[in-house]
């Protein structure tokens, strides 16, 4: 990913995470739970060969959740760390889905456990893994995260047991 790329990644980030306060998208339960659902459509979609699903369902909803997810906890910062950071590449699929679940499954224990100083490492790993595993796919993030954003901005719906629901 380009400097300039970088760049307009973190620019998407506080407006996924205004669009989540503005909907009161403010519980990590509820995140998780829509990262869950998430990154299963990712791994869907990549074991059915639908790349365009791949790519917007899947890469750009679950950048948001992590996003939010981060937000809940005051981590934000470590989203930004994580763009700038050097990459791990050349992985299979399934070892990046897997650390992306891992990070945020630990992220929640974390939180339950009052452990802030390691939910830090939790976010900056699954944002790492999903970056790393776009560059390895030849997959542009940034193309993905805006085109999750375009769609979310304009959506309409209501939460629900700390999820939103689209209309």
């Amino acid at each position: 990913m380009t400097k300039q790329e970088k760049e307009k990644l973190k620019e998407l980030v506080p407006k996924i995470i205004q669009w989540a306060t503005d909907r009161d998208l403010t519980e990590t339960e509820g995140q998780y739970k829509k990262f869950v659902e998430e990154i299963g459509e990712t791994a869907d979609a990549y074991n059915h060969n639908k790349s365009g699903e791949l790519k917007t369902d899947g890469i750009g909803d679950t950048f948001v959740t992590i996003c939010n997810s981060a937000n809940t906890l005051g981590l934000v910062k470590w989203i930004y760390t994580a763009i700038d950071s050097d990459l791990e590449t050349g992985r299979e699929m399934a070892y990046y889905m897997a650390d992306i679940n891992l990070s945020m499954s630990e992220l929640m224990l974390a939180k339950e456990n009052n452990r802030g100083e390691f939910c830090t490492v939790q976010v900056y790993n699954a944002i790492n893994n999903l970056i790393g595993m776009c560059e390895t796919y030849q997959l542009n993030v940034l193309n993905c995260v805006t085109d999750a954003y375009n769609v979310i901005k304009e959506r309409t719906g209501s939460k629900r047991n700390g999820v939103y629901v689209k209309d």
